[in-house]
This record gives C-alpha cells, sequence and structure tokens, in this order.
C-alpha cells in the first residue's frame, strides 16, 4: 500500500472520529436542552405560571446567550489606535523648516566594479584539452 494511501485513510479515520464525537456533543447538548425545558414546565406547573410565557423566556435567553457568544466569531476584529497629540518644540519646528528649505542635493553614484571570478580566469580562453574531452 502506498504512503498516499495510508495518509487518505488515516486522515478519513480521523475526520470520521471527530464526527461522530461532535454527533455525540450534539446529541448531549440535546438532552440537557430538553431537560433545562422540562424542568422549567414541571417547575412552572408547580408554581402556578404561565408555562408557555416561561418557555418562550428560556428559548428567548437561550438564543441571546447563543448570539453574545458567537459574535465575537461573526465580527471581524478592528483595532484602531486613539489619536495622539503631538507637541511641537520651536527647535524642532526651526530644524524641520531647515531641511524643507535647505538646497537638495543630487545623489552620488558609485560606479560599481565587479571581480573577475577566478574559475574564469583559470581557463584559458582557447584550451583543445577541455573541447575533445580529456
Amino acid at each position: 500500500m502506498e504512503w498516499r494511501e495510508r495518509a487518505s485513510e488515516d486522515v478519513s479515520d480521523a475526520l470520521r472520529g471527530v464526527q461522530a464525537a461532535r454527533h455525540r456533543e450534539n446529541r448531549r447538548l440535546r438532552a440537557v436542552q430538553d431537560g433545562m425545558v422540562a424542568g422549567g414546565r414541571a417547575f412552572a406547573k408547580e408554581k402556578g405560571l404561565d408555562e408557555k410565557a416561561l418557555v418562550t423566556r428560556l428559548q428567548t435567553a437561550a438564543k441571546e446567550a447563543l448570539d453574545a457568544f458567537d459574535a465575537p466569531a461573526a465580527k471581524p476584529v478592528v483595532k484602531t489606535k486613539a489619536a495622539t497629540k503631538t507637541r511641537v518644540t520651536p527647535q524642532a519646528k526651526a530644524a524641520i523648516e531647515a531641511v524643507a528649505h535647505a538646497p537638495k542635493k543630487k545623489p552620488i553614484v558609485q560606479e560599481q566594479v565587479r571581480d573577475e571570478p577566478a574559475a574564469e580566469r583559470l581557463i584559458k580562453p582557447k584550451d583543445d584539452a577541455w573541447d575533445d574531452g580529456h
């Protein structure tokens, strides 16, 4: 069996394991939800409260909690920097003005000379032994 096939099977097995774990966690969350609703209904019945209003309130609270939990993941995080105040001293202002009004200097261009590589110096321009394979 090729390594690619083994790797593919390993990945598939891992994915199936994750799916099974997620399935179990979903069935577990559903059981908690069902238990809370049943307990709320029983409490409302014992206390003579409006069962429908209590279940609606529980569902609304659960939805708000999930929305608050999911909100940071759904909204992109954009950090802004607070505006900062900069105080320019008279000395700094004078230096900036001096640079702004200074005559412009042309950059000095230096010619670069490349040394001939050592291998090129060792090979003669016409070397007969080089061409015939000796």
